[in-house]
């Protein structure tokens, strides 16, 4: 997990908005949301002079029943703020219905809910912490095209497709 987390963490300074998008964000057996708050920490290290982290929006799928929305969003919300604890970043949780594949974006925040997406990366496999070893599967990654950016960010900012009633949810920060 940390070379994976030195990879985008280092291209993640530049900018104060990201996004991280898996649909088991928070399922038992997956290590996303460890791997979320590392990119979080990361990003939050900025050599002097660089503008600072604003915002980070954390996507994901669940049922669509009430009870488990609220169980997830409070689940994930301790660990955010046990993990970011004193960090000045506004962190956002998303519930959607669907959400097939794991995205990380990077932009700059312009408030609102309206990012300005300038990368996006798709990402095929997150490494485990128990399991980040020699025989652990490669990691890829791919850089995606404009257009591919563009219908990801109509997909999760656009007018036309809406999380869950009640979400975005603020997990951490003023």
């Amino acid at each position: 997990m940390s070379d994976q987390i030195s990879r985008f963490g280092h291209s993640c300074t530049f900018y104060d908005f990201l996004a991280f998008c898996s649909p088991q964000l928070d399922i038992h057996g997956s290590k996303d949301l460890d791997f979320a708050i590392a990119l979080i920490k990361q990003s939050l290290q900025r050599p002097i002079g660089f503008s600072p982290l604003i915002r980070v929006d954390l996507h994901t799928k669940v049922d669509i029943d009430a009870s488990m929305q609220t169980h997830l969003a409070n689940r994930i919300r301790t660990k955010v703020q046990t993990e970011i604890n004193g960090q000045n970043v506004q962190i956002y949780l998303f519930l959607w219905p669907a959400m097939l594949e794991r995205r990380l974006l990077c932009g700059f925040d312009r408030g609102a809910g309206n990012p300005k997406i300038v990368w996006s990366y798709s990402l095929s496999h997150v490494m485990r912490r128990q399991a980040d070893g020699p025989d652990q599967e490669e990691m890829t990654f791919a850089v995606l095209p404009p257009k591919q950016t563009s219908n990801l960010v109509s997909r999760y900012y656009g007018k036309s497709r809406k999380p869950f009633a009640d979400f975005p949810v603020r997990l951490h920060g003023e």
